[in-house]
């Protein structure tokens, strides 16, 4: 009996692979510690859109999520909003429900669960009063996520938010719409380089994957 006392927390992610998903798990697992709670991490080692998904290896590592339905669980925190294929996403959401236990859901909203979300205007915009006072810069370029999306909002809201504290001017032609993926960044900086756009002294990218294509 002393074996199954301790109640189990999974964690649900699509990958473990930033600073960001480190700090997570890492922070949850003191906590669960501290009430005497085991954590159970279900994560895969992908984290691709679904139009680049077509490999039956991909796929079958998704299976993981079954544990979701058959094992033992007395609560989820499910990271929903990292899920880029959201096909995984609403098939986790679905096997959740059915589950009928407590769960808190991470940066996405749903009708379901409660959902919590981390300030993100807030680090946009000191990323960007640095770009302007640490380094000068005066034209700058913002690539944020999805058009209507709260996660694209909130960062180009830190975006404008600093040009207005600093007193940098720029237009709605300095915005553009990444769809927190690589092809539109990616061909932004084909522009930039050919001569098409502008050079800016800078460009401040809503979130890593968009940065580093």
């Amino acid at each position: 009996m002393g074996k199954y006392m301790n109640k189990r927390i999974g964690i649900i992610i699509p990958e473990i692979f930033d600073a960001l998903e480190y700090d997570l798990i890492k922070g949850m697992y003191a906590k669960a510690k501290e009430k005497n709670c085991d954590l159970l991490v279900l994560t895969g080692v992908f984290n691709s859109h679904q139009e680049f998904q077509q490999d039956s290896y991909t796929n079958c590592l998704e299976n993981i999520y079954e544990l979701i339905e058959y094992g033992r669980f007395d609560g989820f925190v499910f990271s929903a909003g990292r899920f880029n294929n959201l096909l995984v996403r609403d098939k986790i959401y679905s096997m959740l429900r059915k589950r009928e236990i407590p769960c808190v859901v991470l940066d996405d909203e749903n009708e379901f669960f409660l959902s919590i979300y981390p300030d993100q205007r807030e680090s946009i915009k000191m990323i960007t009063k640095h770009l302007i006072n640490e380094h000068g810069c005066k034209k700058i370029y913002c690539i944020t996520g999805i058009e209507g999306n709260r996660d694209s909002i909130e960062r180009l809201e830190g975006f404008r938010d600093a040009l207005l504290e600093t007193g940098v001017e720029c237009g709605e032609n300095c915005i553009f719409y990444g769809g927190f993926w690589k092809d539109i960044p990616a061909d932004i900086a084909r522009k930039i380089a050919s001569g098409e756009l502008e050079m800016p002294d800078a460009v401040v990218c809503a979130s890593d994957i968009m940065a580093i294509a």
